[in-house]
């Protein structure tokens, strides 16, 4: 409910700040979308181990309150069915906030200034719409990945399906494991961690040669 009531009031906004934003946006489909899914996989996949290492660092300095670790589990695998997780986090959270952040703020954004300005200006939007110190990391990278893929695709279809895909490794992964818990710190291998940052690269050379046309 707070997601679709910030969307509407944020849109009025914009909309009275003459962004320029064109409705069209939402709907501009590109065949080749389907070839940039490969390599967001592989980024979006990567990216949640690397951001899972990094949080550790965060609850090491910062722990994390009981009414927010209450707030996440309730959210992620407490008292929300699965099925609610997924409708909620993977459908109506992903497309909301894609058509908001991406498809309404950054479009906006790279009407009025370079891309790398519009890019971090979104992108900390992003970031203070799910701001608290335990949650910094992950939208903030997230934002980055998607902004970036807006940029280069104008797909928000490619922008969904990676906020889709990471809300969906999110869920599953407090669901599958029964000693999750949040606010607690994950011992992940060092060497998994450094595969991730391989996979991550290697993520981000495919996708740069399919957006050159060369795969």
């Amino acid at each position: 409910m707070e997601t679709i009531l910030s969307f509407f009031i944020l849109l009025n906004y914009l909309k009275n700040e003459n962004m320029g934003v064109n409705l069209k946006i939402f709907f501009y489909y590109d065949k080749k979308i389907i070839h940039y899914l490969f390599p967001l996989t592989i980024i979006i996949g990567s990216s949640f181990i690397i951001i899972v290492r990094i949080e550790n660092l965060v609850l090491t300095f910062i722990p994390m309150k009981e009414e927010i670790k209450v707030l996440f589990e309730n959210l992620f695998g407490g008292n929300i069915s699965l099925l609610g997780s997924l409708i909620g986090g993977v459908l109506v959270a992903s497309i909301v906030e894609e058509c908001l952040f991406r498809g309404i703020i950054l479009n906006g954004f790279l009407k009025k200034y370079d891309p790398p300005k519009a890019i971090f200006y979104s992108t900390g939007i992003f970031t203070l719409f799910h701001l608290n110190p335990w949650q910094l990391i992950a939208p903030f990278t997230l934002g980055i990945i998607l902004s970036i893929c807006f940029y280069k695709t104008k797909s928000l279809y490619v922008c969904v399906y990676g906020h889709s895909l990471y809300n969906l490794i999110s869920i599953l992964y407090v669901r599958i494991n029964k000693n999750h818990s949040f606010g607690k710190i994950v011992n992940i291998p060092l060497w998994i961690y450094l595969l991730a940052i391989l996979l991550f690269l290697i993520g981000v050379i495919i996708g740069n040669r399919v957006l050159k046309g060369k795969i």
